[in-house]
């Protein structure tokens, strides 16, 4: 019971601080006409209208656009021909000149094979063949070519071989053990290579799943305090390496560190930085303490939200798998049209050299219809991305929104609230996610620039930035900046439009101070998660890396340089984290939401009284009147006025005007 309290007097506190800036935002509005605007609607029980039908007939033809390119390509595909590679004559090894040998393999130059010592050996990176099979020791032979007419017999020689792999299903690597030297030449030749070469590495993602879901979990029952820890290492940090710089550009006491002498300007530059960086923390920290702490609050909560929705928990997963789809799928047909005029890969090098001084180079005729195609799919793509998240954006906060306004509240319980969200999104509001993709494809560079500047506002680089371009930004603030993902929030909770829910939006709920300072903590937060996901990622590959077979010279999945590895699983993790750090984002925008709408449609009683002076006695005494009903007690100091005065004026009985 005591946890029960706690918890509802800490969102009745929140709901009261959430609501602040609110309040001055809508007093040049009639209060009554906004509570009744609000007042009984919640995304269930809302009358819901079709809105922004007409952008269904552009989306489904962006589709169908997609669909005949898609078509179109893969009529003159030849993605094999990436798999293969060219021997020095430019044919493919496995393709239509040397079907039965799909192996590209360097010969040991003519001399080497008179070397007994291995070390002295060198390869003849200019003239690679192709063979039926990698060579595995020093006891066979291969038909190389040593120059002259390809032609002619003499030409070609048979040249003792050396042991080698098979890597990639493609080509021969040098046996790193037996062959030491000619692995180098090898490792050599293969900075010319085209990226065909790179061997995809699978990694279980099952660590950074479990991650995300501790990340949620750890900011559901923590945030207030990680909000307050962030601050603290970002102040500390920046003191520390304020002393640090000043006391080397001072003394030159860590010039091992360092790597230069005391005096050095850019020591001072960067001590002037940090220590801009520390003051700028404690300021906030000093002037933001109840919002950070009512932000915190919110991120709970949403946090919370998230994990009493198992579907909920699942979306972040189905949207990077959704993402990686798109780009699996762009890939292929970019592949397509890259080789479709390859002419079954034999001519897509243009010198057959493979040493230092030379690249492999592709030959490749891209006609200018298939570039408008390519361009054609990739804007395709890109707005059917952002409808997918847009749509993902919308049941987000249909969830958070019915979790804040009914689940939480005990009213109602409402089951399978992320499938409901996407049927009422599929039947009512189709047209609106494809407008909000659409917008969003062509207006997120502004907002993360422009938006930025904006946000920065109220500081004093915010400030500066603003005197010059004040045009700019005010165009910006009055004309784009209300045209983002969170007008969506108006749509699922009110069934408005997306212009108008933008306006609505943007007038009443964005002038919140919490909104800005939740937004800035999101952010922290986000970038935290992500950066923990990435090491971790990094982190599983170089374990994996040292395991059999990897580590092993004498398998083919011998892995000699694993650092390209790891960045690609870093890289890899972060994909995959990154939907799973936006939810939450999203989710406390909706609870704050729906909680100022909650507050709004709950008008104060008309006989709460409320007093001139806000002295602790008098709130003791109005604290006592709420349970006693009895407003007496009160001297002149701290008369009882109704809570609807005109500002300003007092309502005194004349008696006691006189006694004043």
């Amino acid at each position: 019971m005591d946890s029960d309290t706690d918890d509802d007097s800490d969102k009745e506190a929140l709901l009261a601080t959430a609501t602040t800036t609110a309040t001055a935002a809508t007093n040049g509005t009639n209060g009554a006409s906004s509570a009744a605007e609000v007042k009984g609607l919640n995304p269930v029980t809302v009358v819901r209208r079709c809105t922004d039908c007409f952008w269904i007939v552009p989306f489904l033809l962006n589709c169908a656009m997609c669909g005949v390119i898609t078509w179109h390509s893969d009529m003159h595909a030849n993605l094999s021909a990436l798999f293969r590679l060219p021997d020095f004559m430019g044919h493919d090894c496995g393709g239509r000149f040397r079907m039965d040998k799909p192996y590209l393999y360097f010969c040991m130059e003519k001399p080497s094979e008179h070397i007994f010592n291995e070390k002295n050996k060198s390869l003849d990176l200019t003239h690679p063949i192709c063979v039926s099979k990698c060579p595995e020791t020093f006891n066979t032979s291969s038909l190389c070519y040593v120059g002259g007419n390809t032609n002619s017999s003499d030409a070609w020689e048979w040249v003792q071989d050396y042991p080698s792999q098979p890597l990639a299903g493609c080509i021969c690597r040098p046996h790193i053990h037996f062959a030491v030297n000619l692995y180098k030449d090898y490792d050599k030749a293969l900075t010319t290579a085209p990226p065909n070469l790179t061997v995809l590495l699978y990694i279980r993602n099952w660590p950074i799943y479990m991650l995300s879901i501790a990340y949620i979990l750890m900011l559901s029952k923590c945030a207030r305090i990680l909000i307050w820890i962030s601050f603290l290492v970002v102040a500390v940090a920046s003191g520390l390496m304020c002393i640090f710089f000043s006391y080397h550009f001072n003394t030159g006491y860590f010039k091992d560190v360092v790597g230069h002498r005391a005096g050095d300007p850019i020591d001072l530059m960067r001590g002037v930085g940090t220590f801009i960086v520390f003051v700028f923390s404690v300021c906030q920290m000093c002037s933001l303490r109840s919002s950070l702490d009512s932000a915190g609050r919110v991120l709970e909560l949403a946090c919370q939200c998230v994990l009493s929705t198992p579907s909920l928990v699942l979306m972040p997963l189905i949207l990077a798998l959704q993402r990686t789809w798109l780009l699996c799928w762009w890939l292929i047909v970019i592949g397509n049209y890259f080789t479709s005029e390859l002419q079954n890969g034999e001519t897509r090098v243009k010198h057959a050299v493979y040493g230092t001084t030379k690249q492999w180079e592709y030959v490749v005729i891209f006609p200018t219809i298939n570039k408008v195609y390519a361009v054609m799919f990739t804007f395709g793509l890109l707005w059917f991305n952002e409808v997918i998240t847009a749509a993902a954006t919308f049941v987000m906060y249909f969830t958070g929104q019915v979790w804040q306004l009914l689940n939480n509240s005990k009213k109602q319980q409402v089951r399978c609230r992320t499938v409901r969200g996407y049927c009422i999104m599929i039947r009512y509001h189709c047209g609106t996610v494809a407008l909000a993709g659409f917008l969003q494809l062509f207006l997120y560079p502004l907002h993360i620039t422009l938006g930025f500047f904006e946000d920065a506002g109220t500081g004093p680089v915010g400030f500066i930035l603003e005197s010059f371009c004040s045009c700019v930004l005010d165009f910006y603030r009055n004309n784009i900046g209300p045209f983002k993902r969170d007008a969506l929030q108006g749509v699922s909770l009110h069934s408005m439009s997306f212009y108008e829910s933008a306006i609505h939006y943007h007038k009443r709920h964005n002038a919140l101070e919490d909104v800005r300072v939740l937004n800035t903590q999101a952010k922290i937060f986000q970038i935290g998660g992500l950066s923990l996901a990435g090491l971790l990622g990094y982190l599983t590959v170089v374990y994996r890396l040292q395991l059999p077979p990897y580590e092993n010279p004498d398998e083919m999945e011998y892995v000699h340089e694993p650092f390209p590895y790891c960045v690609i699983g870093g890289a890899f993790a972060f994909w995959v984290a990154l939907p799973f750090v936006k939810i939450f984002d999203v989710v406390s925008d909706a609870v704050l939401y729906a909680m100022w709408t909650e507050k709004l449609a709950r008008p104060p009683p008309e006989d709460v009284m409320e007093t001139f002076r806000n002295c602790g006695w008098t709130r003791t005494v109005q604290k006592m009147s709420r349970y006693t009903g009895c407003h007496c007690g009160m001297n002149r100091d701290g008369l009882p006025i109704p809570k609807g005065a005109p500002p300003g004026k007092t309502i005194v009985n004349p008696a006691l005007q006189r006694l004043a």
